[in-house]
């Protein structure tokens, strides 16, 4: 990478951090992360039980096979909105579902497989994600940033236990929910709420919408702010400790 910035002429700009998919794939993130929980074990505790496959292979079927309940959730390591992701819940789906990857592929399929966190916190019976803005000015000295604003997308089917194969209630990817004809704009202005600079901070949320603002998240908790301030730390808390875990890469390369 440093190469490549030295070999740039005058008018040449390279537009984002060296080694960004150190952060960006799941597999490389996770293995900094586990590194520092071995040297920090009290303060990384904010990722469930995760395995890298094929790597982990041995370790996970001997951790499956301990306790057969446990549900767990598979994500190829270089995708994104959602493809791929499948949940597993028997021996023979992860077997069916790994080995089918793996004779498509004609390679190993990388993916990571962790612990399936099935007591969420819900909102209106539905499972949600919360979207943060983060910019990173600098890594040497790390400056961060967190925008006030951001975006809350809820799966477009109430959540319940079993049922893994409906994507709906399980997954909050707004490219997998917004097939599902239970979908609902959140509009403002005749706008997608993402396509918005700035929300009223006054602006009441739509209950029934498939997705938020951050604000309208916020408004949510106005009877009990305690309840989202302490979120928000907890949120700050590990955008420090994920770029910390990815700053000494990317100083080095």
């Amino acid at each position: 990478m440093r190469i490549l910035i030295r070999n740039l002429t005058f008018y040449q700009k390279f537009n984002h951090f060296p080694c960004t998919y150190q952060l960006g794939r799941k597999d490389n993130l996770y293995k900094h992360y586990k590194q520092f929980k071995r040297l920090v074990p009290d303060l990384f505790t904010f990722m469930p039980q995760t395995f890298i496959l094929p790597m982990d292979s041995e370790d996970f079927e001997l951790e499956f096979k301990k306790n057969k309940k446990i549900i767990w959730i598979m994500k190829p390591v270089n995708m994104s909105r959602g493809r791929g992701i499948r949940l597993i819940n028997t021996e023979n789906d992860y077997k069916k579902i790994y080995n089918k990857k793996n004779k498509d592929k004609d390679n190993n399929f990388l993916c990571l497989i962790s612990r399936y966190l099935d007591k969420p916190h819900l909102l209106n019976n539905k499972k949600y994600d919360l979207r943060i803005y983060v910019l990173v000015g600098s890594f040497t000295p790390l400056k961060i940033y967190l925008y006030y604003n951001g975006l809350v997308r809820f799966a477009t089917e109430d959540y319940q236990k079993g049922d893994y194969k409906n994507v709906f209630r399980h997954l909050t990817n707004y490219a997998i929910n917004k097939k599902n004809p239970n979908y609902k704009s959140n509009l403002k202005n005749n706008k997608e709420i993402d396509e918005l600079d700035e929300i009223d901070e006054e602006n009441e949320q739509d209950d029934d919408t498939s997705k938020w603002s951050l604000v309208e998240y916020k408004n949510y908790f106005k009877k009990d702010i305690n309840s989202f301030e302490k979120i928000w730390k907890q949120i700050e808390d590990i955008v420090i400790k994920t770029m910390l875990i990815v700053s000494e890469k990317n100083c080095r390369e």
